[in-house]
C-alpha cells in the first residue's frame, strides 16, 4: 500500500469520528451539552454560565444530616467564603415558569451538592412567595444534595398545600428514616392532593414504605376518590398481602378509577386470588373500558 493510500484511509477515518464528537447531549433543562460536559453557551441561561460542572453523585450517599439547620448556616459560610460568586448567583436566581406555567430553578447552578444548602437557606431566610418557595423545594432532589431532613419537619411547618405537595414528591428521593417521617404527615395532611402525593412517593419507595402499611391501607376509605386511588396504586406497587380485603371492598366504588386500581393492585399481589374473586364477573361488563379489559384478562388468563 502506498504512502498516499495510507493517509487517505487515515483522513477516512477521522472524519467518520467527528459526528459523534460534535453532537452533544441534550440534559434534563433542555440545555446542549458540548463535549467534557461544557455548557453551550447560546442555550444555557447568562446565571448559569459561570458555574461549574456539578459533582459526580457518590454511589452510595452519606448519611443525611439530623440536625440540619446547624448544618446549613455550616454550609452556608463556608460556601459565601469558598465560592462566593457560585452562592451569590444561587441566591439570586430567578424562578421561571415551565411551559406548562409551573414555576422552576433552572441551569447547572441547580444540579450541585452545594445548591442543596443554599436553597434551604433561601427558604428559611427569606419571607419568599409560594412559587420560589415551591420552585426550591421542587430543585432540592435534582441537587443530589443532603435535602432529608430538612424535607421532613418543613412537611410539618409549610403553610401552603401546594408546596407540601411538592415536598412530598421530594421526599420520594430522600433518604430514610426522613422520608417515611416526612410522607406520614403528608398521609394526614388536610389537602387531598397532598395526601395523593404522599402516597405516590410510597409507592415508588418499596424498600421502606411497609412500614406505613396500616396507613396506606386506612387511606382505601379516605373521603376523597384520587386518595384512595393512589393508595390501591400504592399498594399494588409495594404487593402488602395484608390489603386484599381492603382493596376487595373498593371493588365496588363508584369512582372507575378506584375500581380500576383496586384490581390491578390485586392482581399484581395475589393473582390466582383475583381469579377466584365474585366481583370479577360483573368488572368484566364495567362500563369503564381498561377496566372490563383487566377483568376479561383475569377472569381468562389471556
Amino acid at each position: 500500500m502506498t504512502t498516499k493510500s495510507i493517509s487517505t484511509l487515515l483522513l477516512l477515518a477521522a472524519l467518520a469520528v467527528l459526528p459523534a464528537c460534535a453532537g452533544g447531549v441534550d440534559d434534563s433543562d433542555g440545555l446542549r451539552s458540548t463535549p467534557e460536559g461544557a455548557i453551550d453557551p447560546v442555550a444555557a441561561p447568562v446565571e448559569a454560565r459561570s458555574a461549574p460542572p456539578a459533582a459526580t453523585a457518590a454511589a452510595t450517599p452519606a448519611p443525611a444530616v439530623a440536625d440540619w439547620r446547624p448544618w446549613v448556616a455550616a454550609e452556608v459560610e463556608r460556601l459565601r467564603s469558598e465560592r462566593p460568586d457560585y452562592f451569590d448567583e444561587l441566591m439570586a436566581l430567578p424562578v421561571r415558569p415551565t411551559r406548562a406555567g409551573f414555576p422552576r430553578l433552572t441551569g447547572p447552578l441547580v444540579r450541585d451538592p452545594d445548591a442543596a444548602p443554599i436553597l434551604l437557606h433561601r427558604l428559611l431566610s427569606r419571607a419568599e412567595p409560594v412559587d420560589t418557595r415551591a420552585a426550591i423545594v421542587e430543585a432540592l432532589p435534582r441537587t443530589t444534595g443532603d435535602f432529608s431532613a430538612a424535607a421532613a419537619e418543613l412537611m410539618a411547618l409549610e403553610t401552603d398545600p401546594r408546596v407540601r405537595e411538592l415536598l412530598c414528591a421530594a421526599l420520594a428521593r430522600a433518604q430514610a428514616p426522613f422520608a417515611i417521617e416526612g410522607l406520614e404527615r403528608g398521609l394526614h395532611d388536610s389537602a387531598a392532593r397532598v395526601r395523593a402525593e404522599a402516597l405516590r412517593s410510597l409507592g415508588r419507595r418499596t424498600t421502606d414504605a411497609a412500614e406505613l402499611a396500616p396507613d396506606i391501607i386506612a387511606a382505601l376509605s379516605d373521603p376523597e376518590a384520587v386518595v384512595q386511588q393512589e393508595a390501591a396504586r400504592a399498594l399494588g406497587n409495594l404487593e402488602l398481602e395484608s390489603a386484599k380485603d381492603a382493596l376487595v371492598a373498593r371493588l365496588d366504588s363508584p369512582s372507575a378509577d378506584v375500581r380500576l386500581h383496586s384490581l390491578r393492585a390485586l392482581s399484581r399481589i395475589d393473582p390466582e386470588h383475583a381469579r377466584t374473586l365474585p366481583q370479577l364477573e360483573a368488572l368484566r361488563s364495567d362500563p369503564d373500558p381498561k377496566l372490563a379489559r383487566l377483568a376479561e384478562q383475569l377472569a381468562t388468563g389471556k
